[in-house]
């Protein structure tokens, strides 16, 4: 089934999606945020996550995100583990959130950073977000209070936006 009334909203970490997103939703578009919902696949998945990381991801309100992803940036074979865990969750809850837009059939957008690192979302209008990796690389700094070695890390572990690019015009 393709989605014929969603548009991607996609791009790296730090590259003004958020700011895109925000633009549509002032104009009362619908957008699915997979961040929100991978949120919830956290917390639900919360016990499965602290047995394979351990207790110091934990603190009072849970898992702590930024202590997660100081483990899984800095390891390849953890992020594997952590995407086995929560990655079939957050589809699923997508694609049925997706359903229900395509009911009401309008335009609707669906803001998925790792779209093509994902690649299996059956959708064909996408709006590729990019930036200077100078400028991610600070923004990201700045956001998430990291060392510039530890931006970079994150900005490489997806993949680059030349890439995203040739994948956006074929």
């Amino acid at each position: 089934m393709i989605f014929k009334n969603a548009i991607v909203l996609t791009g790296g970490i730090a590259s003004g999606k958020s700011t895109i997103k925000e633009l549509f939703e002032s104009f009362f578009i619908k957008v699915i945020d997979a961040d929100q919902i991978a949120h919830k696949v956290l917390k639900k998945k919360e016990k499965e996550i602290i047995k394979v990381f351990g207790s110091k991801i934990v603190n009072k309100n849970g898992i702590d995100r930024k202590a997660l992803g100081k483990i899984v940036f800095n390891n390849p074979k953890l992020k594997i583990k952590l995407e086995e865990i929560v990655s079939p969750d957050i589809k699923e809850d997508i694609i049925s959130a997706m359903k229900i837009e395509e009911v009401k059939n309008k335009p609707y957008i669906v803001d998925i950073p790792l779209f093509f690192e994902k690649g299996y979302y059956p959708i064909e209008k996408v709006i590729l977000v990019y930036t200077s990796k100078e400028i991610q690389i600070n923004r990201i700094m700045l956001r998430d209070n990291l060392s510039k070695e530890e931006a970079i890390k994150r900005i490489n572990s997806q993949m680059s936006t030349k890439e995203k690019k040739e994948k956006v015009h074929g």
